[in-house]
């Protein structure tokens, strides 16, 4: 379970929230500053954070004016984590946090609910495997192809959907599009 002397309270670069973290988990890198920061948030949007882990763009999300925010990630730990930042920050009424597979998410979402559905998928689907954060990194539980399925399938008519991918994935993620 949980080793407390790994957690760490950080904070969110641009909105001030405190984050908790377990440094013997993914966490959150500047390309979620960067994906929190770049989609059109519309007013009073409803956004979906699929593989949220600690919550980074859900937050600068909510910072930039989302009203309801579901995240969505399969690794328990992680999610607790992101209940207490939600606490901590007082943001209990905004957020609903589910622990699902996201290949399920037909059981887990709603259908075209969402204005912006965001996801920082894993990058890898080859290569040397991560010892740290090897699921939020690789694709071993989901793959690229599952988010484009699940975002799809929540996202409303007109709605959108933001990703950060590496650049040599950018044709398969224009082919799943």
């Amino acid at each position: 379970m949980c080793n407390e002397d790994s957690v760490r309270c950080d904070y969110v670069p641009g909105c001030g929230y405190k984050i908790w973290q377990d440094a013997k988990e993914f966490c959150f890198t500047t390309d979620a500053v960067f994906l929190g920061n770049f989609p059109h948030v519309v007013r009073k949007a409803k956004v979906l954070e699929l593989g949220c882990g600690t919550g980074a763009i859900s937050m600068l999300l909510e910072s930039r004016g989302a009203e309801e925010i579901t995240a969505l990630d399969v690794n328990p730990h992680i999610t607790e984590l992101l209940r207490r930042s939600v606490a901590d920050n007082g943001l209990e009424s905004k957020f609903n946090i589910i622990d699902g597979d996201i290949c399920n998410y037909k059981e887990l979402l709603q259908p075209e609910s969402m204005d912006l559905v965001a996801a920082n998928p894993p990058y890898r689907n080859s290569g040397n495997v991560r010892n740290i954060g090897t699921a939020a990194c690789h694709e071993v539980s989901a793959t690229l192809e599952d988010f484009f399925k699940a975002a799809a399938y929540a996202v409303r008519y007109r709605g959108r959907f933001a990703l950060v991918q590496l650049p040599e994935r950018f044709a398969e993620s224009m082919q799943l599009a």
